[in-house]
């Protein structure tokens, strides 16, 4: 006999504190055969304070030089594994990272919505792909502060080298959970 689904309880969850800031923007042209002036790449270096691992989490704690490196092979993968978007976001703390994307390969219709790609698996510099047959998770709450502001930025743009050439302020851009846990707490308390 198994039992119902929802009479089963699951442990809740406890999250860690999250502050989240952005170190740099690059903007950067990739050539490209299809999109007439090449791709635009932002890459957004996060980090992800207050949990006490900077050498894992923040950029400060990384050797000099990892952003410059991590920038090359972004920029190679973004052309090997999504050459049709005409925009690529990448939000990469250096321990993980997301690609979303404006303008769909497929037509125009869904030009004003971001599109989640896939993940980066920082242990071989590779992309998982997203599922579309699964939901998508946007990622950390950085991730959708990064989402927003460039949202913006697509949405007030006349061209996409208008886009690419707007200025982006890394220090406008952060997201602090103030209390991590509220959802665990609620169901602790059932």
């Amino acid at each position: 006999m198994t039992e119902d689904k929802k009479d089963v309880k699951m442990p809740p969850l406890e999250s860690l504190p999250f502050e989240g800031s952005v170190d740099d923007i690059r903007v950067r042209r990739i050539e490209s055969e299809t999109i007439p002036g090449g791709q635009v790449a932002v890459i957004y270096f996060n980090s992800i304070g207050g949990r006490g691992t900077p050498e894992v989490c923040e950029w400060s704690g990384q050797e000099p030089g990892k952003m410059d490196e991590y920038e090359t092979q972004l920029l190679s993968l973004i052309q090997e594994n999504f050459p049709d978007y005409p925009v690529v976001i990448a939000a990469v703390p250096p321990h993980a990272g997301r690609f979303f994307a404006f303008g769909n390969p497929l037509g125009q219709q869904f030009e004003v919505n971001p599109w989640e790609l896939g993940t980066l698996n920082v242990s071989d510099m590779s992309v998982n792909k997203a599922d579309s047959g699964m939901p998508r998770l946007i990622g950390c709450p950085l991730d959708l502060e990064v989402l927003v502001a460039e949202t913006r930025l697509w949405l007030d743009a006349d061209t996409l080298e208008d886009y690419a050439n707007t200025p982006r302020d890394p220090s406008k851009i952060q997201a602090n959970m103030n209390k991590p846990n509220k959802i665990s707490e609620i169901l602790k308390a059932e």
